[in-house]
């Protein structure tokens, strides 16, 4: 293969693992916060690595997004792959369940509930002296005083 195309197709090769038990190739470069692989593709610099797999190994999307049928986020394998809306792609996501955690005391890994939330925020005393009462930290009872995490709440 010769051009931009063979170029980007060698090195986009060397960056996943194909796992033999699902099928999928496992991305094993960049990745960004929820687990998706990025790979620099030219002209359009940091790329989805699996809309990038779409692109060398099936064509252009034609404006389309790329869904993963696997359901594994870092998977770049195009069989895996296939192309929708986004509606169907939010279809898709509530469908697994894939949608963000719950917040506030409905999320399995709170430590406060909403109602000690409140009770943080409406506390007039010092951070350090509500975090030993909550059993958490001064730099939580901070941000919920900011508003930095509860937000939720009013």
């Amino acid at each position: 293969m010769s051009g931009k195309r063979g170029t980007s197709l060698a090195r986009f090769e060397t960056k996943f693992l194909p796992e033999p038990n699902s099928g999928c190739w496992l991305w094993e470069g960049a990745q960004d916060a929820k687990g998706y692989g990025q790979f620099f593709y030219p002209p359009r610099n940091m790329v989805d690595a699996h809309v990038v797999a779409y692109e060398l190994y099936k064509g252009s999307r034609q404006g389309l997004y790329v869904l993963h049928r696997c359901d594994t986020p870092c998977c770049v394998n195009p069989d895996h792959l296939e192309l929708g809306t986004q509606q169907e792609n939010v279809r898709q996501r509530d469908a697994r369940q894939r949608r963000a955690p719950p917040q506030g005391d409905k999320n399995g890994r709170a430590l406060l509930t909403d109602t000690q939330v409140m009770a943080i925020r409406n506390d007039p005393r010092w951070p350090r002296f509500i975090a030993k009462d909550y059993c958490v930290t001064s730099r939580l009872v901070q941000r919920i005083k900011r508003r930095e995490t509860w937000a939720h709440l009013p």
